[in-house]
């Protein structure tokens, strides 16, 4: 059974819990689907995502309606948020493996064999 509150709060108009927008959010949605598009065709063409670059689109957006800029680790919480974007970004270089990359290294290695 609905309680009789939830009923009459429908009726005058009141947002479900479930679908109102925080107000801390800066972006809306459709804002926030255009960044992650943005990011996911820049990385379709080859070109690196930077947390840099997340957070100048968003100021842009931001500035072109007259809003406050984001803070210095907003992009980085927006990734993390987002499950489809973690694997896009950067990965700390490992310098094991690029010492394996040696053209040295490889040449005295199939010399052997």
């Amino acid at each position: 059974m609905i309680p009789r509150s939830t009923l009459l709060d429908r009726m005058n108009g009141r947002t479900p819990l479930l679908e109102h927008r925080p107000k801390m959010q800066k972006l809306s949605e459709l804002e926030g689907e255009m960044i992650i598009r943005n990011i996911l065709d820049l990385d379709t063409r080859g070109f690196v995502a930077r947390l840099a670059g997340v957070e100048d689109m968003t100021n842009y957006i931001l500035e072109s309606r007259g809003g406050k800029r984001v803070g210095k680790l907003w992009a980085h919480r927006f990734v993390q948020r987002r499950p489809e974007l973690k694997a896009h970004f950067n990965r700390v270089y490992d310098f094991q493996r690029a010492l394996c990359e040696d053209p040295e290294l490889i040449g005295a290695w199939f010399q052997l064999v």
